[in-house]
């Protein structure tokens, strides 16, 4: 008999309605806001999660480094990796303006960085989170 945590339970219930895929406007302009309904997660009252791939000149230029440190000083859990098509993958999870805050930080990136636009992409409620980690990017 498989026992989910009520955690886990809610989680799951929540991921379910909560899959989609939606693109922001390029980051030129100004940061994507992270939409009301759909692609993210909501983990605890007042937290969530979100997955975001981020285009743009972001690989070679500190971005995972970047990415890391800001959520560390937002106590935000997650990770980051580069892509193998150029782009950066970042799941995050955490009190909602601290998630919101990170996606600001990102949409600019660090110095000698372009960020041309921020995907939402489905999330993983099921994850467990636990720091924020850099990843091995994933082989082609």
């Amino acid at each position: 008999m498989l026992t989910l945590s009520l955690r886990a339970a809610f989680a799951v219930a929540l991921s379910a309605a909560t899959l989609g895929v939606f693109e922001s406007r390029a980051c030129a302009e100004e940061p994507a806001a992270i939409p009301e309904k759909g692609v993210r997660a909501v983990t605890a009252p007042g937290a969530q999660r979100v997955h975001l791939k981020i285009t743009g000149a972001v690989q070679g230029v500190g971005f995972r480094d970047f990415t890391a440190r800001a959520a560390r000083e937002l106590s935000v859990v997650g990770w980051v990796r580069n892509l193998p098509d150029g782009s950066v993958e970042l799941v995050a999870e955490g009190k909602d303006d601290a998630v919101a805050e990170l996606q600001k930080k990102v949409s600019k990136g660090p110095s000698g960085a372009r960020v041309d636009g921020v995907t939402f992409l489905k999330v993983d409620a099921a994850e467990t989170l636990r720091d924020f980690d850099i990843k091995i990017s994933p082989s082609n």
